[in-house]
């Protein structure tokens, strides 16, 4: 077979034609995509858990692949409402089309697609399995494997021996960078601090670089003056609109710091995630034990991953089919759902906002808490091995307590406290970042009522994206004034 497309990506996984083997030995680091073909098909495959993305199209006579969403638009393009309702919920596109013709290869699998015919058909699905650890074992235990496998996962994934670390500040990055030392390898370190130089995470982040010893540490403080400048550049960072205000942060990074200069870049964005630590997660566990009477219309479903989807996207999004396809989610615990839900549906958005501008630039993005093996054995981690009392409203919460221990190993000063990072960029900070809240972001999409930052600062990059490419997009701003459809 010949490789059309490659990201992270050997062709030689595959030359034997054997995907299970690429997908359960091969490649378990979760960030790598292809197209291949031979005389009379293509073979679009996409990671585990679709951290790169990859889209196809069917013209009628030929197919076209890209790894950039906006590749593939064509004149006389239409949004498509389910795809708008995803956006505006998730953040993201890259679970429901967002143009009708433009499709996503799903994550975790592998689709042949006749080039004579336009036929598309699986020919394997990935399906994640959560080891099955005994409620009795010893958090030592635990650490000491966790440990284990998170040497693997890095082993795997380190390709170069000067790299870019995303460095908040928080558990996830530092062990991630003590890894990484442990390993020789030099570090240049970035940090976004988005209250300027008064954010709450910079001392963090200063004491985690001095710790590591990194070769550079780079910091943008951001100010509410530039948010208006960066707004402007997503699209030109991401080429496609994402909905996350942490872009602006990251925005900053790419435009104020040699980042782009990396030839790999890590990050920590899944172990919330993988945890249960989100508090989206934590709070749907608690209330999922709850009569429906009592959850009102937050938390409308029975399901407890159903609830958690819907409720995070704020009630724009709700289906879990996706989940179906990549686990046997109906043999799952209450809290094995919250992660696959939080991993494969509502959190992509998190790992997009720091990947999506590396993949643009031809960088390597790596996040080894993506890695499959260490995903499946912290899935299968008991509940009570999560449950941590602290000193806030929810007093109990789920929280990633066997990597605080593993940290501790290495860093026996590291801070024991439950702290929740501060990275949230705020449209409320001061007169001026509600100036392009007022102004920049609107009110209604396509007959969409848009309720909360996140909805409308994703409605404003969709707004943005379609005024670039001349894509009809009906709108209303706070003004109140009369929606209109952009001129094409």
């Amino acid at each position: 077979m010949r490789t059309c497309i490659g990201y992270n990506f050997n062709a030689e996984d595959v030359q034997d034609g054997d995907w299970s083997a690429l997908y359960e030995r091969r490649r378990r680091d979760s960030c790598f995509c292809a197209v291949l073909e031979d005389d009379t098909h293509y073979y679009a495959l996409r990671d585990h858990l679709g951290v790169a993305q990859l889209y196809y199209r069917w013209s009628g006579e030929r197919f076209r692949f890209s790894q950039q969403f906006s590749d593939l638009v064509q004149p006389g393009d239409a949004l498509d409402p389910d795809g708008v309702r995803a956006l505006l919920g998730l953040g993201t596109i890259r679970l429901v089309p967002l143009i009708r013709d433009i499709q996503i290869v799903p994550p975790g699998s592998v689709i042949a697609l006749d080039k004579a015919t336009g036929q598309v058909a699986i020919r394997y699905q990935y399906r994640v399995r959560p080891q099955h650890l005994p409620l009795s074992v010893h958090m030592d235990s635990l650490v000491d494997e966790l440990d284990r496998l998170f040497r693997r996962a890095m082993e795997r994934i380190v390709r170069e021996d000067r790299v870019g670390l995303y460095l908040s500040g928080g558990i996830d990055s530092e062990l991630l960078g003590i890894y990484l030392k442990q390993m020789g390898v030099s570090i240049n370190a970035y940090t976004s601090a988005t209250w300027g130089p008064t954010s709450s995470d910079l001392p963090y982040a200063r004491r985690t670089a001095e710790i590591l010893n990194v070769r550079q540490h780079h910091i943008h403080n951001l100010e509410t003056a530039e948010y208006p400048c960066l707004f402007d550049r997503l699209d030109e960072l991401y080429g496609q609109p994402h909905g996350t205000r942490t872009a602006l942060g990251v925005a900053g990074l790419w435009f104020h710091t040699p980042i782009g200069e990396e030839r790999q870049l890590f990050s920590g964005e899944n172990n919330d995630s993988l945890n249960g630590a989100l508090a989206a997660q934590y709070l749907t566990w608690f209330a999922s034990y709850l009569p429906l009477a009592l959850r009102k219309r937050r938390l409308p479903y029975k399901d407890a991953g159903k609830s958690f989807v819907y409720f995070t996207s704020q009630g724009y999004y709700d289906d879990i089919s996706l989940l179906t396809t990549v686990s046997q989610y109906q043999a799952m615990s209450r809290l094995q759902k919250l992660i696959l839900a939080a991993m494969y549906v509502s959190c992509i958005s998190d790992s997009e906002v720091v990947a999506l501008p590396a993949m643009r630039a031809g960088i390597i993005a790596s996040d080894p808490y993506c890695d499959m093996d260490l995903v499946e054995f912290v899935m299968g981690v008991p509940l009570i091995q999560h449950i941590q009392v602290v000193r806030k409203k929810p007093p109990v919460v789920l929280a990633k307590k066997a990597f605080q221990r593993l940290l501790l190993r290495y860093v026996p000063t590291a801070e024991r406290g439950y702290r929740k990072k501060a990275f949230t960029v705020s449209l409320e900070r001061d007169e001026q970042s509600r100036m392009l809240y007022e102004t920049r972001l609107p009110v209604k999409v396509e007959g969409i009522p848009l309720h909360g930052d996140e909805a409308r600062f994703a409605g404003g990059t969709l707004l943005q994206w379609c005024q670039k490419r001349g894509i009809p997009c009906a709108f209303e701003m706070a003004a109140s004034r009369a929606a209109a459809p952009l001129a094409t």
